[in-house]
């Protein structure tokens, strides 16, 4: 006997899929989990001082990284609170991170990290570091499995030292921490290019390149600089972008440190005229349209949420043409509340059509991480695109709405203290400044 009662509902159901297909909207929506600078430092004491335990570093100098579960259970700091803040990542926060992504979104279609895995500063033992990586690394697949991560390199990320390029060593435990070439990364260019690339088998039709940052990073401290590395890399990003247009496939583009100024000091984010290299090499694959071959562009590295659009300049006029997000921090050192990104995005265009952070206010850590900023409904854009964020920035002026709910999508706060206020109000045209990228 026939279910008239199913045919009938299937009948019904079809012409919204058509409307849906023909609109250009979609049902088939992705969901990612988007993350950076974890800032682990599992040295902190357990009495709340946030000081370094000698003890405590000899212990984990001596045990495997499978043994670090079991001693900072027993030994690390679990104290999550607003003493926290101005600190990097204890043991307690990145657990109650890790659990809090994993009830958010439990499977993941891919998990982006976007850099700085390790601590600032001492200890600065190599070993350590690549312990470390490989720690966070197992604490990722006991929540997700095998959905596959996609991290790149940090400024921190080295066994060298801060602003350093990363030794042989160092990339090869990276690789077999995170499963890359088992998960058949291309590495191929990492150690000499600088960059590496990812094709996801469930998603036949993106890429994603990822570039070392390190190597054009610019630190007023450190004085080493890797001119041949920088303008290889540049070059490969370039080859790869052209190749992916020629096969027809769609680009995310990772790194850690974004390009531009930035916005806390108005200096430079990259050395040199690496910068603008980078952005007139992008502008010949990005368009605010179907066209684009960049669909998305991820960085972090200030541990603030922000954007960069990119603009192409035109017979003297600039035209928005894509955005990089700059993705909120784990590690809270900047006197930030940690945070990690949800974003989904349509699986046709691979154009990112909503993003969530979620965000720990560590002087109420009772609310959970359910604090959130949504883009773009929290800076009141019908969508997400260069244009509607260039708009935006457009209709930032002192005393208006926009830089109210600008200063708390940035800031991740309900709402900002006397001194952070002032601090921002005082600067925000150099944060504005930051959050262009123009094709000289």
């Amino acid at each position: 006997m026939i279910n008239t009662k199913k045919h009938l509902s299937g009948a019904l159901l079809l012409p919204v899929i058509l409307l849906l297909v023909f609109t250009g909207n979609s049902l088939a929506q992705g969901k990612c989990l988007i993350i950076s600078d974890i800032h682990f430092n599992p040295f902190f004491t357990n009495d709340g001082k946030y000081n370094l335990d000698r003890s405590l570093i000899k212990k984990l100098t001596k045990a495997d990284a499978d043994q670090w579960k079991d001693i900072l259970e027993q030994y690390g700091s679990g104290k999550v609170d607003g003493s926290l803040r101005g600190q990097d990542s204890n043991y307690g926060l990145l657990k109650l991170a890790l659990d809090s992504m994993a009830r958010k979104i439990p499977h993941p279609d891919f998990i982006v990290i976007a850099g700085d895995f390790i601590w600032h500063d001492d200890p600065s033992d190599p070993e350590l570091k690549l312990k470390s990586i490989q720690f966070i690394a197992s604490l990722f697949r006991q929540k997700f499995g095998d959905v596959p991560v996609i991290p790149a390199l940090g400024n921190n990320d080295s066994d060298a030292g801060d602003y350093l390029k990363q030794s042989s060593q160092f990339i090869d435990t990276f690789d077999k921490a995170w499963k890359l070439t088992e998960h058949h990364f291309d590495l191929t260019r990492l150690k000499t290019d600088g960059y590496y690339t990812f094709k996801p088998a469930n998603q036949p039709n993106l890429e994603f390149i990822l570039i070392n940052s390190t190597l054009v990073g610019y630190s007023s401290w450190v004085k080493t600089t890797y001119p041949a590395g920088a303008k290889l890399m540049l070059a490969g990003l370039s080859a790869e972008l052209a190749r992916a247009k020629a096969a027809g496939k769609k680009v995310w583009l990772i790194m850690h440190i974004p390009a531009g100024k930035n916005g806390y000091n108005d200096g430079p984010m990259w050395r040199d005229d690496y910068s603008a290299t980078f952005t007139n090499t992008i502008m010949k694959y990005c368009s605010d349209d179907n066209s684009s071959v960049i669909r998305f562009m991820a960085a972090s590295h200030t541990h603030l949420n922000d954007f960069r659009v990119v603009y192409k300049k035109t017979g003297g006029q600039y035209t928005p043409v894509s955005y990089m997000q700059v993705v909120p921090s784990i590690g809270m050192d900047h006197y930030n509340n940690p945070s990690f990104m949800i974003a989904e995005y349509d699986n046709n265009t691979y154009r990112i059509t909503s993003e969530t952070n979620f965000y720990l206010n560590l002087y109420h850590v009772e609310q959970g991480w359910n604090n959130q900023f949504n883009l773009p409904a929290s800076l009141g854009l019908k969508r997400i695109s260069a244009g509607e964020l260039s708009n935006f920035l457009k209709n930032v002026k002192p005393e208006s709405e926009e830089l109210n709910n600008y200063s708390k999508y940035f800031n991740l706060e309900p709402e900002l203290d006397t001194a952070k206020k002032s601090h921002f109000y005082q600067h925000f045209t150099n944060y504005l400044k930051a959050d262009s990228l123009k094709q000289e």
